[in-house]
């Protein structure tokens, strides 16, 4: 015989946590809410597994629900259209919790993401008790985030019968509480600009007012969109950093006392340098001027003194002192993701790998993790010769954050170590449209079809960017026409192929002009020679390039060997050499004068059977 239990069950421990319950079509909207919580330090319960259902996913979402502070519902059209649905049950055990609740307890938080009606949705009885929020397509206002902060964090009180609002509200003075930047975490840049949206008004006249909150000005919403846009990093296409830049002319044009808005103006400047779009020395001086002007303004301010830091950082003259003044921001801030990380990546440019590493995993481990820092990481363990450490971290980060940018990172092992081209085909088809209009897509697009031997893929991606020398490329900086090039020599249009690598001499030269003593570019030009016929002219040009190199041995050089007809020399290189069975002798084009070299041939099935 079953125990009765005892007439005053103990209630349940709360964690302070916040259960997010939505339709798994809704995934996106609901997880930009969970990620804009997550940054601000609340703990969000947010299963991303399509494959739910069973015992042991039941248990642990009872086990959940029982313990979570707030619970949101996520309403709209989608879970208006599914009668059926795991999130139904997950809202029915919510509501049978506030069974056991005073009247009047803030529990239930619905939000409606879309235009369905209150009135009409398809929601239990007990929702309407609670004053529902609107966020379109999951776009968080910094009311509804500092909203939610608040409820978590207050004592869970009841108050007298009637409608509840989800969470009370105190005027916050524009400017005041979280410093500016910080709203960028609970901004999204949705077609093409970032949304402050407001709490929405209950539809029904019983509905209690809520309290008015002042927005934040003008200067700090579009300050604040700027900082979202640049948040984004390598994920960041060139018309996002376009609007960025516009956002802060606007803030600047509107108020140039403010220092904040001079400073991420500087960030924003120097970003353009830092991703390629603009490497003039203009953008780069500007990206000081502003500093230097927020500075100015507000000596005190740690975003002034970021962006000083940052610009000093990339510069050699000041590099140590950018790194010094980093070191103080962090006594400051010990939380903020962003100076953890550009501390790290301030440090691998010393060269100093394994100090940077304790950086970036500070800046995963505060909420909501931190992708660009994990980034910075794979990069301090690759140039260490840790690729499988490396490697791990990026699988890490795409089982979470799933990002173009992420995408390509992989790229670099799944086809520069692993060789396997059916999975790089499988990441190239990941990246969205936008992104391969940009270098690092384009390139990485391209490197992918080269080696697939599929030609009219190449020219089709490189033909769409409007850059005639890529400077954004994850492999690879040089003449676009380059590559094009490859690909028409792989169909077998010599004539079309010989007037490409023309074209790209060109470009090389125009730089060699004003950089005369660049050893990359005189490798260029010495491939670029040697591909028409031109030996002499690229004997000369590899001679010269040889003299600034100090001689040493590499790929461009074994390639240019290569194409000079010393064949033989660069198979003894390689074989004397014990160099892996890399996958870049296996496909690359620019591997196919050894073609056919029996010693080469035979070299690679040697190495094969090693594998």
């Amino acid at each position: 015989m079953a125990s009765s239990p005892p007439e005053n069950p103990p209630p349940p421990a709360t964690t302070g946590a916040v259960f997010l319950s939505y339709a798994r079509e809704d995934t996106d909207a609901v997880r930009r809410i969970a990620d804009a919580l997550r940054a601000f330090g609340v703990e969000v319960w947010f299963d991303q597994n399509e494959l739910r259902g069973g015992d042991m996913w039941d248990a642990k979402i009872k086990k959940q629900i029982r313990e979570c502070t707030l619970f949101v519902p996520v309403v709209s059209g989608q879970t208006q259209r599914r009668t059926e649905g795991y999130f139904r049950r997950e809202w029915k055990l919510a509501v049978e919790r506030t069974h056991d609740m005073a009247t009047g307890v803030a529990f239930i938080v619905p939000v409606v993401i879309d235009e369905t009606r209150e009135a009409d949705a398809a929601v239990p009885e007990e929702f309407m008790r609670y004053q529902w929020t609107r966020l379109a397509q999951g776009v968080p206002s910094p009311q509804f985030v500092e909203q939610i902060k608040r409820l978590v964090a207050a004592p869970r009180k009841a108050t007298g019968v009637g409608r509840m609002a989800a969470a009370p509200v105190s005027a916050v003075p524009a400017g005041r509480g979280l410093p500016p930047w910080a709203w960028a975490a609970a901004v999204v840049a949705l077609g093409g600009a970032a949304a402050f949206l407001a709490l929405c008004p209950a539809a029904k006249d019983s509905r209690p007012p809520v309290a008015d909150t002042p927005p934040p000005s003008e200067v700090r919403q579009l300050t604040a969109q700027a900082w979202a846009l640049w948040e984004k990093q390598d994920d960041a296409t060139r018309d996002d950093w376009a609007l960025a830049d516009q956002l802060c002319q606007r803030a600047i044009a509107l108020d140039q006392s403010d220092a904040d808005v001079w400073a991420v103006q500087s960030q924003v400047s120097l970003a353009f340098v830092i991703f390629g779009f603009d490497t003039s020395p203009a953008r780069y001086d500007a990206a000081r001027s502003q500093a230097e002007r927020a500075v100015r303004l507000a000596p005190d301010s740690n975003e002034a003194q970021f962006a000083l830091a940052n610009y000093y950082r990339r510069q050699a003259t000041t590099r140590d002192e950018g790194v010094r003044m980093l070191r103080q921001l962090i006594e400051k801030m010990p939380t903020d993701k962003r100076v953890l990380r550009t501390l790290a990546s301030a440090l691998r440019g010393q060269g100093r790998y394994e100090e940077s590493i304790p950086y970036s995993d500070r800046a995963n481990a505060l909420p909501g993790g931190d992708p660009v820092a994990m980034f910075g990481k794979e990069e301090a363990l690759r140039l260490l010769n840790r690729d499988v450490e490396g490697e791990n971290v990026i699988d890490q980060v795409l089982a979470v954050h799933p990002t173009p940018a992420g995408y390509l990172k992989k790229l670099r092992y799944v086809l520069n170590v692993h060789g396997d081209l059916d999975q790089a085909r499988a990441l190239i088809e990941k990246l969205p449209a936008p992104f391969l209009l940009e270098e690092a897509g384009a390139f990485a697009a391209s490197q992918v079809w080269l080696w697939r031997r599929e030609p009219a893929k190449v020219i089709a991606v490189l033909d769409a960017i409007p850059k005639d020398y890529i400077e954004k490329g994850y492999f690879y900086t040089g003449p676009k026409s380059y590559l094009t090039g490859l690909a028409r020599q792989i169909a077998g249009n010599e004539e079309a192929a010989r007037t490409d690598f023309r074209a790209a001499l060109q470009l090389v030269e125009q730089r060699l002009t004003a950089q005369p003593n660049n050893a990359e570019l005189l490798a260029w030009k010495a491939n670029l020679l040697a591909r028409p016929g031109d030996r002499p002219g690229s004997e000369q040009a590899f001679r010269a390039f040889q003299q600034l190199n100090g001689g040493g041995i590499s790929a461009a050089v074994a390639g240019i060997m290569a194409l000079l007809g010393r064949q033989d020399e660069v198979v003894d290189l390689i074989v004397n050499s014990n160099l892996p069975r890399s996958p870049t002798l296996l496909y690359s084009p620019e591997w196919d004068a050894l073609r056919g070299n029996p010693r080469f041939e035979a070299w690679l099935k040697q190495s094969e059977s090693k594998k």
